[in-house]
């Protein structure tokens, strides 16, 4: 791809057909994921914009040019970096969202867990000190 602002954006049919695919297979792999519960549906809306967002400048690569031209930015690979860097620093948000409401929800159960133990052993009742293991999860 010729990211200089004074040609014109050439991008081989190859190179075209190659990256078109390539959005082809993630978006079929989030789908996928998706309808197997294997990744939550508020989650794969990132990864759904991202592979639309590469599929539509694969497809229409002049588009990445013009993007580049209006936020005044001379080589349209920088606009395209600049966006991968959004989409990382989105994620990782996400990431960082999930982890302190997982973080949350354990202090929680774990609170609720200790009152209820208390109040059992305030009835007479004795529990076994150590913790059932977890149940088998089912793996498609």
């Amino acid at each position: 791809m010729n990211s200089d602002a004074a040609g014109p954006i050439l991008v081989l049919p190859v190179a075209q057909a190659l990256l078109v695919a390539g959005c082809l297979l993630a978006l079929a792999t989030v789908v996928v994921l998706v309808r197997r519960n294997r990744l939550e549906l508020r989650y794969s809306l990132l990864w759904l914009l991202a592979v639309v967002a590469g599929l539509v400048v694969a497809l229409w690569p002049e588009l990445a040019r013009t993007v580049s031209g209006l936020v005044g930015i001379r080589y349209t690979f920088n606009t395209v970096f600049l966006a991968v860097m959004g989409f990382q620093l989105a994620v990782t948000f996400m990431l960082t969202l999930a982890a302190s409401r997982s973080r949350r929800d354990r202090a929680r159960l774990a609170y609720e867990l200790a009152r209820l133990r208390l109040e059992l052993e305030q009835r007479g009742i004795r529990l076994d000190s150590s913790p059932a293991p977890p149940p088998d999860e089912r793996r498609d």
